[in-house]
Formats: structure tokens, sequence, C-alpha cells
């Protein structure tokens, strides 16, 4: 009876130690992008935005207002695509994709949301929506932007890797492509490289730190995974 509880036993490490083996060793291997252009909307096909006039613009000079990048995971595991990302947000109540930017896994940059546009990726806080709400029935004066001004969305792009890493690793493609866009975003916004953070960070740095309240969960976005890799290549950018 001890012989075949071992050789069990044996049996369940093996079978674990091949899931370990195919999930972060045998990964899918993707032939990198050489091209480091963003591709369009229009190129790969977006939707339009559901409604034209929930969309918030950045009614000032970028240089001015942009100054946090959030770095996301998809969610789902493989290679779901950009098209399949925002069809699912769409369908479960936003107004077009969350995020700015998309990466795939073989490291092709996609424009996401136009990076005029508030965001819908970082958090909300409670403090927000209460001034919405008031400024919607005409309680409050403000204009509607003064709200938007006190989510942690206002003034972040948000870039997504497409992927579920807290199962898999963000492949070295994408993590290439991740520094060239960074580099490119720092140069062009002028933003801070202490500004750029996990999601997973945005609740403590942009909503806690302002006195304010998140009314989500705090979350494991990018993923354990997700946020080695990033962080290790935050590190090499200059």
């Amino acid at each position: 009876m001890k012989k075949i509880n071992l050789y069990l036993l044996g049996i369940a490490v093996l079978t674990f130690a091949v899931i370990i083996y195919l999930s972060f060793f045998n990964l899918p291997n993707y032939e990198c992008t050489e091209n480091f252009k963003v591709i369009s909307r229009n190129e790969w096909k977006a939707n339009p935005p559901l409604d034209t006039a929930d969309e918030i613009s950045y009614e000032m000079d970028l240089l001015k207002v942009l100054k946090n990048i959030v770095i996301h995971h998809s969610a789902f595991s493989g290679n779901f695509g950009v098209e399949n990302i925002q069809s699912y947000q769409q369908d479960n109540g936003f107004n077009d994709i969350a995020y700015h930017y998309l990466i795939s896994k073989d490291g092709k940059i996609f424009e996401g949301r136009n990076i005029n546009i508030v965001g819908a990726h970082a958090g909300e806080t409670l403090e927000a929506n209460n001034l919405a709400d008031s400024i919607r029935k005409h309680l409050d004066a403000k204009n509607i932007i003064e709200a938007y001004k006190l989510d942690p969305d206002y003034g972040s792009i948000g870039v997504c890797l497409d992927g579920n890493f807290e199962k898999e690793k963000p492949t070295s493609c994408q993590i290439r492509s991740l520094k060239k866009l960074l580099s490119d975003l720092m140069q062009k916004y002028n933003i801070d490289k202490n500004n750029i953070m996990l999601h997973n960070e945005a609740r403590e740095l942009l909503i806690v730190q302002k006195k304010l309240q998140s009314v989500k969960d705090e979350t494991v976005c990018p993923g354990i995974f997700g946020a080695n890799a990033i962080k290790k290549a935050l590190k090499e950018i200059k």
C-alpha cells in the first residue's frame, strides 16, 4: 500500500512539473515585429465608441495634463487580440476600449482610445462619482471635467499587454515593445519615469495618497509574472 501511495505521489509530482514547464518554459514562439509603428484604430478596424457624447476630452495641452502611465494585462490567456478585448469591454459597459495602447504577443503596438480622451483603466473614486452625480442633477454648477479630475484615469495613459500574467509570462516581444513605447511616451509628453506604475500600484499612488476613496477592490493586475517582468524592464529604461 505504501509503495502504491508513493507511486501515485510520484505521478502527481511529475504531472505538476509538466504543467509548470508547459506554462512557463515551453511558451509559443512569436516572431517579434521589427516595426514599432503604432497600428492606428483605422488599420485594425476598431469599433467606434458607443456614445461619443460620453467621451471626455482633455481641453488643454497634453504636455500639461498627461503625467502618469499605468500598465495592465488584459487578463485573457493566450493571444486574445485587441479586437476581442474592445468587443468584450464594450459588451460589459465600457464606451470604448479602456486603454490608450495595447501590445500583442508578437510585440505589435495598437492604438486604443485616442490619447486626447480620458481612459477607463486606473480606477474610480467615490468623490468623483458623487460630484458627477451632483453636476448631472444640476445641484452643482461645476463643469463635469472637474469630477473627472478626481479620478486616477485623468492624466493617466493606459498601456495594456495582452495575456493573463497570473498564469503566463509576457513574451520577450511584448517587453521589448513596451520599453520602446514607454521611452517614446516619456519623451513626447515629458513624463517622469517615477510616474510609470503597475495597475496594482495605482490605488495607493493615485487615490490613497491624494486622500480620496476608491470604489473598487484592490487588483492583482498585471499579475505576478507580469509585475516581475515589467519592473525589470522599467529598470532598463534610461
